[in-house]
């Protein structure tokens, strides 16, 4: 079967991705950084929030996908019709 929407596929893949380079490269400079004071870790911190945030958000694209590919599925089972009454 082909998969719907390809293209919404791809940029949750391109906001996993972001998001996960963004995370690596918050942790990176926070760890590389010579001072420890926390104004000068602040702006790392805030690269790792919106890392978090753009990985997030690409699950949350693919979680609803997904819920549209199982509410398509689930009639398929419920699709007879079961006898109501029976006559006499």
């Amino acid at each position: 079967m082909k998969q719907k929407y390809g293209a919404l596929r791809i940029v949750a893949a391109l906001h996993r991705i972001l998001g996960g380079l963004l995370i690596l490269g918050g942790v990176w400079g926070w760890l590389s950084i010579p001072t420890h004071e926390p104004l000068a870790l602040l702006p790392f911190l805030g690269v790792i929030v919106a890392g978090v945030f753009a990985f997030a958000f690409g699950e949350l694209i693919t979680l609803l996908i997904d819920i549209e590919y199982n509410t398509r599925q689930t009639p398929a089972p419920f699709t007879h019709r079961l006898p109501t009454e029976r006559e006499p």
